[in-house]
C-alpha cells in the first residue's frame, strides 16, 4: 500500500499478462492458496489472458474455458455483484483457483493440472508458462511465484520432452543470447508461440487463438516476429528468402546466428523455397518454426535440410 495516498501501488508489467488479469490472478491466488503464475499459466493456455474466450468446440465458455456441467460445481461470485458468471473474469480466475484447490495442487500439482485438461502435452505447456511468468515476476521486482514442480518440463512446445537443449547461452526465459536488443525482440515473439498449432494461411497475429486466421504457418511466424522490430518482410516463404538474399546477406550454414532466417524447398519442389524457420542455435542447427498441420510451433533440427538444392541462410540484419 502507499502510506501516504492509502491507494494500492500500480503492478509493474509482467510478460503478456494484462494488469487487471493480473490482479486477478494473484488475489484468486492468495485466497485459495495457490500459485498464482499457474493461474496465469492457465489463463494464457486457455484464452490468451481474456483475448480469444470464445466458447470451444466441446462446449468449454468464458476467459478459463470451464464446461457448464463444471461451473456449475466450482463456479464463485468473484466480485460479490450477485451473479457467478463463467465470462466475467473476476468470477472466472477465481473459480479456476478453487479447482485447483479442491484437486490437490498443493500436494501434485501436475496431478492437478490434468484434472483441469487432461492432456500431458497441456500439463508440461502450463508448468512452461508458469515457470516464465515467474521468472518474469522477479525480473520485474514482484513478489517470485512459486518454481514449476520438480521435475517438470518448461519447455511451452507441445512435443517438449523431445525438444534438443540449447548449445548456445541461454537467457533466463530459455531463448538463445542474441546479438542484439532487436533480434532478442524477434525471438521472444517466436517463442511466445510455441506450443500453438500451425494454421496453414493463418497470420500469426495470436498464435494461442481458437481462430485458425490468427495462428501461424511458417512464414507468418516470420513474418510476425520480425515486425516487432518494424521488419516488414512479405508473406510467402519464398518471397522471404528472395527479400532476405535482396536486403540482407547470405551466410554460410557454419556461421548461423539466432535469429538468422533458415529457408529451404519441401513440398513445393527443388526449385522454389516452401519452409522458413528462424535459427536458435547455429551450431547444434536448431531453429524455431511452425512446421505443418496438426504440430506445434517448436525448436527442432535443421541439420536434415542442408543438403536440399536451395538450402540458405539469410541474415537480415547486419551485427558487429
Amino acid at each position: 500500500m502507499n502510506s501516504r495516498s492509502g491507494r494500492h501501488q500500480p503492478l509493474p508489467q509482467v510478460a503478456d499478462i494484462p494488469p487487471r488479469y493480473l490482479n486477478l490472478y494473484r488475489s484468486a491466488a492468495a485466497q485459495y492458496t495457490v500459485d498464482w503464475a499457474l493461474l496465469a499459466a492457465i489463463g494464457s493456455a486457455e484464452s490468451d489472458h481474456g483475448l480469444n474466450p470464445e466458447t470451444s468446440s466441446a462446449g468449454a465458455q468464458g476467459p478459463m474455458q470451464f464446461m457448464p456441467d463444471t461451473w456449475r460445481t466450482y463456479g464463485v461470485d468473484g466480485n460479490a455483484d450477485g451473479s457467478k458468471n463463467i465470462h466475467d473474469p473476476a468470477d472466472a480466475i477465481p473459480a479456476a483457483a478453487r479447482f485447483l484447490k479442491d484437486h490437490g495442487v498443493a500436494t501434485n500439482r501436475a496431478k492437478a493440472i490434468f484434472a483441469y485438461n487432461h492432456a500431458n502435452w497441456y500439463v508440461r505447456k502450463v508448468e512452461g508458462r508458469a515457470a516464465r511468468y515467474a521468472a518474469a515476476a522477479r525480473k520485474a521486482g514482484l513478489p517470485a511465484a512459486d518454481r514449476a514442480a520438480p521435475g517438470a518440463d518448461t519447455d511451452d512446445s507441445a512435443d517438449a520432452l523431445s525438444c534438443p537443449t540449447l548449445a548456445q547461452p541461454t537467457s533466463s526465459a530459455g531463448m538463445p543470447v542474441a546479438a542484439s536488443d532487436a533480434i532478442s525482440k524477434v525471438l521472444a515473439y517466436a517463442y511466445a508461440a510455441r506450443g500453438s498449432m500451425y494454421s496453414f494461411g493463418g497470420d500469426c497475429t495470436a498464435p494461442h487463438s481458437g481462430a485458425p486466421a490468427r495462428r501461424c504457418d511458417c512464414s507468418s511466424l516470420v513474418q510476425q516476429s520480425y515486425a516487432q522490430i518494424k521488419v516488414h518482410l512479405p508473406r510467402t516463404a519464398h518471397e522471404q528468402w528472395l527479400y532476405g538474399k535482396t536486403h540482407g546477406q547470405v551466410v554460410p550454414v557454419s556461421r548461423a546466428q539466432p535469429g538468422d532466417l533458415v529457408a529451404f524447398n519441401s513440398y513445393l519442389g527443388p526449385s522454389t523455397i516452401g519452409h522458413i524457420g528462424l535459427v536458435v542455435d547455429g551450431p547444434r542447427r536448431l531453429m524455431i518454426n511452425a512446421p505443418q498441420t496438426g504440430q506445434p510451433v517448436r525448436v527442432e533440427s535443421y541439420a536434415d535440410r542442408v543438403t536440399r538444392p536451395m538450402f540458405t541462410i539469410l541474415r537480415l540484419l547486419r551485427t558487429s
